[in-house]
């Protein structure tokens, strides 16, 4: 039997808080970056023979996203999931609420990151059933996602503060099994069972990396484009052109 392809989830319910005034009207993922907003970036750089379909998790001005995207990639299969508590929650509620939506292998993304298509290209080509798209380069972000691998490329620890020396920063795209991602919900269920809905996308993978291997697969930091402040989106401006 042919191997479904993955489905990919963008992360898009947040109000991008650190944005405002930017973001007081719109959702940070429909703020424009050169000729078009974020969110148009990620999926201009979605190969549709490569995925099976696009959910994106909205939340913060959901409706204008539906609106933006309407009548648009009529080559992606795109549906729509909503984090109602997106005021109270993180980005690892929002994975949760696409969860019956998913019976594939998946790839995460990040709505407020803009990915080279050769980013996409190698993470979905890749042999690892289950990795992370890492940047190796120095320097390494105060703000970032820190990553400690092994001699080998699989992950260690990962956490915006970890005890182990940090080798890279996870750049937003965590590619995962259908197997690996069916363990990712449990452990969330879990971990949301026990408190409120706040923790953050990588909570589940810290316990997992015990069960399966999950790699950090190196990419440039020229390719990938993170906006959480104005400053960064200023900077983004003039980054972008690097990607024609």
């Amino acid at each position: 039997m042919k191997k479904k392809k993955p489905t990919i989830v963008i992360l898009a319910a947040g109000e991008g808080k650190r944005l405002r005034p930017h973001t007081s009207t719109i959702p940070k993922t429909l703020l424009d970056v050169g000729k078009c907003s974020l969110l148009e970036h990620i999926l201009n750089n979605i190969e549709s023979k490569q995925v099976s379909n696009v959910i994106i998790v909205i939340g913060y001005q959901g409706q204008k996203i539906k609106r933006k995207l309407k009548g648009k990639y009529k080559n992606l299969k795109i549906e729509y999931v909503e984090n109602s508590h997106y005021r109270g929650s993180d980005n690892l509620y929002s994975v949760l609420c696409a969860r019956k939506k998913i019976d594939s292998d998946v790839v995460f993304v990040n709505g407020d990151t803009i990915f080279h298509k050769k980013v996409f290209a190698k993470i979905l080509s890749s042999n690892k059933a289950n990795c992370i798209a890492v940047d190796f380069e120095r320097p390494i972000d105060g703000d970032a996602m820190r990553v400690h691998g092994d001699s080998s490329g699989k992950l260690v620890e990962i956490g915006k503060r970890i005890s182990k020396k940090t080798h890279g920063d996870a750049s937003g795209i965590y590619k995962l099994s259908k197997k690996a991602a069916g363990r990712y919900f449990e452990l969330a269920e879990k971990y949301f069972s026990k408190g409120p809905r706040r923790g953050g996308f990588v909570v589940p993978l810290r316990t997992m990396k015990k069960e399966f291997s999950l790699w950090l697969i190196p990419v440039e930091k020229k390719h990938v484009i993170e906006i959480d402040t104005e400053k960064d989106l200023n900077n983004a401006q003039e980054k972008i052109k690097a990607f024609r």
